[in-house]
């Protein structure tokens, strides 16, 4: 007959109660101070201008022209905006690291991108940190 000792607790049951208080923790931090004290520490990033700074400086040392020059839609400051490495905030970033800026010669994807934005918010979107040059794209 086997015989089993009372009080045994399994791995499991240790490892869901301290999820559980864990959770609760969470809860009520998240409760009193926000919920953005808590998930607020996860946006501590480079931001989307930085990471595609970095982008273009490895665009340029390999001559990709093509990447280079096409359009992204990325947020700045909480409003999105198109940019490629033409951006004088990247380029400004770029230069002094000896970064050898490549010529788009009407390479790019802005009217591409341009026709994706809503017709009411072609005035209102920057490119390039330039407002309304959206705009004056002609329709394809």
């Amino acid at each position: 007959m086997e015989m089993k000792r009372k009080g045994d607790v399994t791995i499991s049951t240790v490892i869901l109660i301290v999820l559980g208080l864990v959770v609760l923790v969470m809860m009520i931090v998240g409760f009193t101070q926000g919920f953005d004290f808590l998930f607020g520490l996860f946006d501590r990033g480079p931001s989307e201008l930085q990471t595609l700074a970095s982008a273009c400086e490895l665009y340029a040392s390999g001559s990709l022209a093509i990447d280079y020059c096409n359009y992204k839609v990325i947020e700045i400051d909480g409003v999105d905006e198109i940019v490629n490495c033409l951006d004088k905030r990247i380029t400004d970033v770029n230069t002094p690291k000896g970064v050898k800026l490549l010529t788009c010669n009407g390479l790019g994807n802005l009217q591409a991108i341009c026709s994706q934005v809503p017709p009411g918010d072609l005035a209102k979107i920057r490119v390039n940190g330039v407002e309304s040059q959206c705009g004056s794209i002609p329709a394809a």
